[in-house]
C-alpha cells in the first residue's frame, strides 16, 4: 500500500499468490463479448494461446486454450462461461416455457446452441443434451474450450451420439472424472470465503451460509449428478416449480440484484429472518475498489430502500443504511460509524486502512 496511515490509490499487488495469474485464466476462460450484429456463426475453433511470461507459475503450463468463434459478420470473439452460462438459462426456460422461444437475442443467449448445431445438428436436436453439456463443461476451468472439444470428438465419430441427455454425465464421469477435482475445489474455496470474515460470532449467518452451500453442491453433484435433468423432465409446471422451490431455499442465497438494480435474498428454508448475507457485495466491491475500481458503493440502491422499509415500520433510530456522500465519494469511511452498514463492517472486519 503506498501509505501505512491510510490507501491513495490503489493497492500494489505482486503475482507472489497467483493473483494475477488467476486473474487471466478467469478472463481466459470467461469469453467476451460480441459488440458487433451477426445471425450466424461460420466457424468455431479451439486454439492454444501461449500464457504472457510474467504470469508463468507452472513451467509445464505455458499454453492453455482458447476457444474463438468467428460470425457471418467476419468478426470474432471468445466462447466461454459467460455464454454458456446465459445459454444454458435460456435453453432451460425455454424447455419448462416453450412460449417464450424467441424472446432472447442471439448473443449471449443462443452461442452454445448455434456452436452445438454447428458441430452435430442430431445432437443439437435435443436441448437436453445442450444443457447437459453446458453444465459439465462449467465445472471445467476452460468451458469453451472444453464444450467444443466435446462436440468435435462426436463430429469426428471418437465418441458415439449420446442416446439420452445422463450419457454426457456419464461420460464425462468415466473419462474425466471431474468429482475428486470439484471436491478439491469445493473444500479450498469454502476455507478461503469462510477465512475473508473470520468473526464466527459476528458473520454467523454468512459461515453458515457457506457451509451448507457447498454441503448441498457437493451432495447433489456426487449422488445425483442428474439433477438438472430431473427438474426439466418433471411432468409438468406445478411439479417442476415444486422442485425448483425446494432445490431454492435448500441452498438460500446471498443478496441478488436483477436487471432494474432490485436487491433481494432468499434465506434457508424460507424461515431465518435475520439471513444477514449481504457481505458477499462488499467483498466483491472492496477488492474492486484496492485495485482502483468503481468507488460509488455499489448497495447504495439497496441500503436506500431498506432505510425506507425501517422508517415505515416505525425503526428510525440508530439505521446502519442511512445513505450519504461518503457512499459515492469514500466508502472506507462508512467502517467509522458506530451502527455500520455491510461494507462498513466489512472494512471494519478486515482492518484495512481508510482510503484517502
Amino acid at each position: 500500500m503506498e501509505e501505512k496511515d491510510g490507501i491513495s490509490g490503489s493497492v500494489s499487488l505482486d503475482n507472489s499468490t497467483n493473483v494475477f495469474t488467476n486473474r487471466y485464466l478467469l478472463n481466459n476462460g470467461w469469453g467476451s463479448v460480441a459488440n458487433f450484429p451477426f445471425s450466424a456463426i461460420t466457424q468455431c475453433v479451439n486454439q492454444s494461446i501461449r500464457v504472457p511470461q510474467y504470469l508463468v507459475t507452472d513451467p509445464s503450463i505455458t499454453e492453455i486454450p482458447q476457444c474463438l468463434v468467428t460470425t457471418d459478420a467476419g468478426k470474432t470473439f471468445q466462447f466461454g462461461a459467460l455464454h454458456i452460462m446465459e445459454s444454458m438459462a435460456s435453453l432451460c426456460q425455454r424447455v419448462l416455457f416453450p412460449e417464450s422461444e424467441g424472446s432472447h437475442p442471439i448473443h449471449p443467449y443462443h452461442i452454445a446452441e448455434m456452436i452445438a448445431e454447428l458441430y452435430s445438428p442430431e445432437f443439437a436436436k435435443n436441448k437436453l443434451n445442450i444443457i447437459a453439456l453446458c453444465d459439465v463443461s462449467l465445472m471445467c476451468s476452460v468451458p469453451g474450450a472444453q464444450f467444443v472439444s466435446y462436440l468435435a470428438r462426436i463430429r469426428n465419430k471418437e465418441v458415439p451420439l449420446p442416446v439420452c441427455p445422463e450419457d454426457i454425465y456419464d461420460y464425462y464421469l468415466k473419462n474425466h472424472n471431474y468429482l475428486p477435482s470439484y471436491s478439491e475445489i469445493c473444500e479450498k474455496t469454502r476455507h478461503h470465503f469462510k477465512g475473508v470474515l473470520k468473526d464466527p460470532k459476528a458473520f454467523a449467518a454468512y459461515r453458515t451460509w457457506i457451509d451448507n452451500a457447498y454441503d448441498v453442491a457437493w451432495d447433489l453433484r456426487n449422488n445425483h449428478p442428474y439433477f438438472i435433468l430431473d427438474l426439466l423432465k418433471c411432468n409438468n409446471l406445478l411439479d417442476a416449480y415444486s422442485s425448483f422451490s425446494n432445490l431454492f431455499f435448500k441452498l438460500g442465497t446471498p443478496l441478488l440484484r436483477n436487471n432494474q438494480n432490485e436487491y433481494n435474498k432468499y434465506p434457508l428454508n424460507a424461515s431465518n429472518k435475520s439471513w444477514d448475507v449481504e457481505f458477499m457485495q462488499p467483498i466483491k466491491h472492496i477488492g474492486n475498489m484496492l485495485v482502483g475500481g468503481k468507488r460509488s458503493c455499489a448497495l447504495k440502491e439497496w441500503c436506500r430502500k431498506s432505510e425506507e422499509e425501517l422508517v415505515k415500520q416505525g425503526c428510525s433510530e440508530g439505521m446502519p443504511c442511512h445513505v450519504d456522500e461518503r457512499c459515492d465519494m469514500n466508502p472506507s469511511l462508512r467502517s467509522l460509524d458506530k451502527i455500520r452498514c455491510p461494507l462498513g463492517f466489512v472494512w471494519y472486519a478486515l482492518g484495512i486502512p481508510l482510503m484517502k
